[in-house]
């Protein structure tokens, strides 16, 4: 992923501006009893001891700078958006009953919940899928491994620049990339019902509320 637009400094206007696009794309990573106050008070979620913020990223599998650089840019390149789009195309060329009948006709119950989840969001989701759950973890990620001092202020914002342009080329609106993050979520997570509830309620919030980051800063 190395580039021209990778080692370049950005001005101080240049930050400004991107971390408005910070505060609401990881707004949606957020969740537990402190989501709230994490999405009105961004940098408090990235103020937490090292060991905490190292923790985080430990629960993903990074344990190291190189590591963490690794998974960015994996993120950026392929994503989990690479094997959403491999069951999408496969369940497009097939009729509505036709995809009823490949779903129930899968023994594996991981593989039958992908495909029913994507089956759901089959009409619903724009070109973009899912890259909306990629690109707000890595800026989750980019945010952490900025504290840790596991990236430079370069490095973390001209990663952020890149992510925000791939949020801009997948989506027209930040309510197209909230539906393409809560498929991703309900995808991957494994959350529970009750918990998926509670976080579409609060992006519902994120897209209406007058003090939230998605109403002060547009995608486009």
């Amino acid at each position: 992923m190395k580039g021209d637009w990778f080692d370049m400094p950005m001005s101080f206007e240049e930050r400004e501006k991107l971390q408005k696009y910070v505060d609401a794309m990881v707004s949606l990573v957020f969740a537990g009893d402190k989501a709230n106050y994490y999405i009105m008070n961004p940098e408090s979620a990235y103020s937490e001891t090292k060991q905490k913020l190292a923790s985080i990223l430990n629960e993903f599998n990074i344990r190291d700078a190189a590591e963490l650089k690794e998974r960015i840019e994996w993120l950026i390149a392929d994503g989990k958006r690479l094997d959403y789009k491999f069951i999408y195309y496969k369940l497009i060329q097939m009729t509505e009953e036709g995809r009823i009948q490949k779903i129930k006709s899968v023994s594996d119950r991981k593989e039958q919940r992908d495909l029913t989840i994507v089956n759901r969001y089959l009409r619903r989701l724009p070109a973009g899928g899912i890259t909306a759950f990629d690109c707000s973890f890595a800026v989750h990620f980019c945010c952490i491994g900025h504290k840790l001092r596991w990236l430079s202020k370069d490095e973390h914002w001209n990663y952020v620049n890149k992510l925000v342009r791939l949020a801009q080329e997948s989506y027209a609106d930040w309510d197209e990339y909230c539906t393409g993050f809560i498929a991703g979520l309900e995808l991957y997570s494994g959350d529970q019902s009750l918990n998926m509830k509670e976080r579409k309620n609060r992006l519902m919030q994120l897209l209406n509320f007058s003090d939230s980051p998605m109403v002060k800063r547009k995608l486009h």
